[in-house]
């Protein structure tokens, strides 16, 4: 599974990212194309990233879990999502926005090799 996000901050911050400790995790995340540094996860199970000042490309990447669904919350509400799934529906986007505060995805097919 891979998420991209493009970020913007006015001034060096630290947002959450769409990450709990239950459900999905991402084996890996970058900021414009280099591994990130600055990564924290808080009590609650959010995961957190410092970015500088700017736009930035974030990308996380991890297997998906292999229950039958996982729900993949959105701490901060994004402008636009565009989901690309083979094998997973996904709920929570209506018209390209989220509704509500998370997106709950459900496995419709058995993975097989090529779709993990």
């Amino acid at each position: 599974m891979t998420l991209r996000a493009e970020l913007h901050a006015l001034e060096d911050t630290a947002l959450p990212l769409p990450v709990r400790t239950r459900g999905w995790s991402p084996a890996e995340v970058t900021v414009d194309g280099a591994p990130a540094t600055g990564l924290l996860r808080a009590p609650d199970g959010v995961l957190w990233i410092h970015l500088d000042a700017g736009a930035h490309q974030v990308l996380l990447r991890g297997p998906a879990p292999a229950a039958g669904s996982f729900q993949l919350p959105l701490p901060l509400p994004p402008r636009h999502i565009d989901a690309l799934v083979d094998g997973w529906s996904v709920e929570g986007i209506a018209d390209g926005l989220p509704v509500g505060a998370q997106l709950q995805f459900t496995r419709v097919q058995a993975p097989t090799p090529e779709s993990e």
